[in-house]
């Protein structure tokens, strides 16, 4: 019986000894979801960061192949094999970890909901007025149980309305 082995690109070989080299680099390793990030908002988040921290994408596999093969020199650390969810990025640096979050916090940008992603906290819309004017909208809100008025040649919203609790998949 003949064993056949895979073949491992060079490629892939180098990023595992990259990411193995980074995390023994620095001092303080996270990992972020990019997801559902747009592009410009990531682009700037680097540019943000970019003397206080490094953001590297790549591949799950290959992350959890270098944690891996470093659970000896940094114990525990094969377990955030656990967290790599979506598209994961490593978040790498010296700074203070507090210090970090503070910035990345002073820095938060909100994004649109878009179908398909979970919601990660309760989404309301607001009672008071609408930039629509009257026609089919009155129609899409009432699908959507929003009780609608016509005010002032615009649609207003009569009460506030939960639309999506936190955790359920927007549609």
């Amino acid at each position: 019986m003949e064993v056949k082995i895979a073949h491992v690109s060079q490629k892939k070989k180098e990023e595992v000894e990259n990411i193995r080299k980074l995390v023994k680099d620095y001092k303080v390793l996270g990992i972020i979801d990019v997801t559902s990030l747009p592009a410009s908002q990531f682009i700037k988040i680097k540019y943000k960061l970019r003397d206080k921290a490094l953001i590297k994408l790549s591949k799950k596999r290959l992350m959890k192949l270098a944690f891996d093969s470093l659970e000896k020199e940094k114990p525990g650390i094969s377990k955030l094999k656990e967290v790599l969810k979506g598209i994961p990025a490593m978040l790498l640096t010296n700074e203070d970890e507090f210090k970090l979050q503070k910035t990345l916090n002073k820095n938060k940008t909100a994004a649109l909901a878009k179908p398909g992603q979970i919601a990660n906290k309760d989404i309301y819309i607001k009672a008071g007025p609408t930039q629509f004017a009257p026609g089919p909208m009155i129609g899409e809100f009432g699908q959507l149980g929003i009780k609608t008025a016509v005010q002032e040649a615009k649609i207003h919203i009569k009460e506030d309305k939960l639309l999506v609790k936190e955790g359920q998949v927007i549609t």
